[in-house]
């Protein structure tokens, strides 16, 4: 009789820990980690989002983003980011910075300020044709969460000597390793200044290459305002998020 209880317990402490385990997955090789993401990342012909930057003097911005990949390998795709007093938009080859026309503003009118060859910025890295690890990208670092959780990988373009850099963080599916979506990024710029994009996770859509209109990255870009950005900080973040939020937004870490 004692023995038939043990066999009980044992079999209740196993349907009680099993799902536990099996929730937690195996830890998922880099390897694997390395395709998930390259295979996502191909297969993102749109992304729609609203998000929170962290800017290098520590100044925090919200902005809203629109990126459509091309289905042409001759062609780069379109990215937008709207910010209150500006926007970033790719233009061809090019990536234009727009300022309010302070003549036009109640029209809401834009002017054009600056432009940049789009592949001498970290933009290109998320615009390629094809993404590949293997040909077009270095890959200087990939890691993953001990559960599952979170992968971080950080891209470098073959034979820069810049130290550009452009570090991608996702969730992940704990139990098979692949890629749920992207959290945020970080843009590492020539002169060491690190920016930081977090999605606000509710905004983030995918889709496919009709989800976005082309007219979305043409004057006189129709959309709508970015949010607050002090309201709408995800509760939940990847660990690496959270020494660079203690120093712009402390009261969000507790």
């Amino acid at each position: 009789m004692i023995k038939n209880y043990r066999f009980i317990t044992i079999l209740l402490m196993a349907m009680f820990l099993c799902p536990a385990l099996m929730a937690s997955g195996q830890q998922t090789t880099k390897k694997d980690l390395q395709n998930n993401i390259e295979g996502y990342l191909n297969g993102l012909l749109t992304l729609t989002a609203d998000f929170v930057q962290l800017n290098p003097d520590h100044t925090v911005v919200p902005g809203r983003l629109w990126l459509k990949r091309s289905l042409s390998l001759k062609e780069w795709g379109k990215l937008r980011l709207d910010y209150d007093c500006q926007k970033i938009v790719t233009r061809g080859d090019e990536l234009v910075l727009y300022a309010p026309n302070t003549e036009n503003q109640k029209a809401g009118q834009m002017t054009e300020e600056s432009s940049y060859p789009l592949d001498s910025t970290p933009a290109a890295f998320i615009l390629s044709k094809k993404i590949s690890f293997t040909k077009d990208l270095h890959v200087k670092e990939i890691t993953g969460t001990p559960n599952n959780a979170y992968a971080k990988i950080i891209l470098e373009r073959p034979n820069d000597t810049s130290g550009m850099s452009l570090t991608l963080v996702f969730s992940l599916y704990p139990l098979t390793g692949k890629v749920k979506k992207i959290e945020h990024w970080v843009v590492l710029d020539a002169q060491g200044n690190e920016t930081v994009v977090i999605f606000i996770p509710d905004t983030v859509k995918g889709g496919d290459a009709n989800r976005i209109a082309d007219t979305i990255f043409k004057p006189p870009f129709p959309g709508q305002k970015p949010f607050d950005a002090q309201e709408l900080i995800p509760s939940e973040l990847s660990p690496w998020l959270n020494d660079r939020l203690r120093q712009d937004m402390p009261n969000k870490i507790k």
